[in-house]
């Protein structure tokens, strides 16, 4: 009895120390370099919302080992198209729930299994980033603003290879409640324009088809990237709001590029979204809003004026 004891103790040691290393299994995060940006690739598609994947939609994936934390070393890291030695970071992106009745801006979301609907988690549980080699780490909670937002992932990174760099934990005490946990987040490294958004997802006492529930209503939840007046559509309305807000250089809901001001990239932004809402699919309402092409190139007009503008004055 003894014996069979210890047998399975080196077995869940044997487990977690392989974890680090493991090769095949899993859905991992493909990160590659188009055109000097970063791009990721892989994971369960998203038909609409804030990004268009998710990870880990895989079997093999979920937080598990009960205890006071439930904890995965998936989704892996396949990286191209960086060199070896290159570092990479993940940044945190805060989203406004558009299930809260206040709107508030949210790091950490939660799907319950149960009643099928996001909502807020008991008890505020911490999500940890913790770098598997103990070198690193960040937590978050739910409406709380965490004290730092990027990771580095690796400062000497291994292309061509698949690496687990994080270990991802949720805090267990008191017992988390079972469903999906969920962190958007992008890609950075030293170089290259930071990756799209993407929505980290985990299953806890769920299964693949209740993952793929949670990761597409927390998607939702977080709203169409274009929508920057917060009420869960892409219209009119919202670009009223990014001319008000244009040439801010604060992070604001105008910012849809997230590269830290307001400017014509969240205006195309703004066009390529156009439409979209919080529906179970992407509805063109052509009939009641005018159609996009004409504002936005008149709208650019505008800038190319008021940028003129601004050099004469300048000069």
């Amino acid at each position: 009895m003894k014996n069979h004891f210890l047998s399975i103790c080196l077995a869940f040691l044997t487990a977690g120390l392989s974890a680090t290393n493991a090769v095949g299994h899993g859905s991992p995060i493909h990160i590659d370099v188009e055109a000097g940006t970063l791009t990721t690739n892989g994971g369960l598609a998203l038909a609409s919302g804030f990004s268009t994947k998710a990870f880990d939609p895989s079997e093999d994936a979920g937080l598990d080992f009960p205890g006071l934390t439930v904890r995965t070393d998936l989704p892996g890291f396949d990286i191209s198209g960086l060199t070896s030695g290159s570092t990479l970071q993940l940044e945190i992106l805060g989203r406004h729930d558009l299930t809260d009745s206040n709107q508030r801006l949210r790091w950490l979301w939660y799907w319950d299994s149960t009643g099928h609907d996001v909502s807020e988690a008991e008890n505020d549980p911490d999500f940890k980033f913790r770098r598997t080699d103990l070198l690193g780490s960040l937590t978050i909670d739910q409406f709380t603003q965490p004290a730092q937002s990027e990771l580095t992932v690796s400062e000497s990174i291994t292309p061509d290879s698949h690496q687990h760099y994080l270990r991802y934990e949720l805090d267990n005490s008191p017992a988390a409640a079972f469903g999906v946990y969920g962190v958007f987040a992008r890609v950075l490294s030293p170089g290259f324009n930071a990756s799209e958004p993407f929505l980290l997802a985990f299953a806890y006492g769920v299964g693949v088809e209740d993952y793929a529930t949670g990761a597409l209503a927390i998607n939702r939840a977080a709203g169409p990237r274009g929508d920057y007046d917060i009420d869960g559509d892409v219209d009119g309305r919202d670009l009223l709001v990014w001319q008000r807000l244009f040439d801010s250089t604060t992070r604001t809901v105008a910012d849809a590029s997230l590269n830290g001001v307001v400017d014509a990239a969240d205006l195309l932004i703004w066009q390529q979204q156009y439409g979209e809402s919080l529906g179970d699919s992407i509805l063109l309402a052509t009939q009641h809003v005018p159609e996009p092409g004409a504002i936005f190139l008149a709208v650019l007009a505008m800038i190319c004026l008021a940028s003129q503008g601004r050099k004469r004055l300048a000069n």
